[in-house]
């Protein structure tokens, strides 16, 4: 699938956002912006993802910016405990704060739209997008 790069800079740090065709077309429809959160899970084993709302995410640690009708969000959250089973459902989890949270930030976002799934987003930091 085809994508159009775009770039933002939050606190100096450049980040490549990535969105199809059919993403850019979804939002150009709406009205408000699309929120998106980028949750960093600490535990025992590491978990990204990326969540999309039509309302500000009420956990989200760092506003980005806007981009685009894109309302970007980054949250670093740490499990309380590390169980496998945590791993299937949510966990329970709470604030991580990050003494210097621009290194944990993402190089990249990549943002599609799937007409039967509606939004899907991956981010990722070495290479990419």
């Amino acid at each position: 699938m085809r994508h159009e790069n775009r770039q933002f800079e939050y606190d100096g740090k450049q980040i490549n956002l990535a969105l199809s065709k059919r993403a850019i077309r979804q939002l150009q429809q709406r009205e408000e912006s699309l929120h998106v959160n980028m949750e960093l899970l600490f535990s025992c084993l590491l978990r990204k993802r990326v969540l999309f709302s039509d309302e500000r995410p009420s956990e989200a640690d760092t506003s980005l910016g806007d981009v685009d009708k894109l309302a970007l969000y980054f949250t670093p959250r740490m499990t309380k405990a590390c169980h496998v089973s945590d791993l299937y459902g949510p966990p329970d989890s709470a604030a991580f704060p990050l003494q210097h949270t621009r290194r944990f930030l993402p190089g990249w976002l990549e943002i599609e739209y799937h007409p039967r799934d509606g939004w899907k987003g991956a981010f990722g930091y070495a290479g990419g997008h």
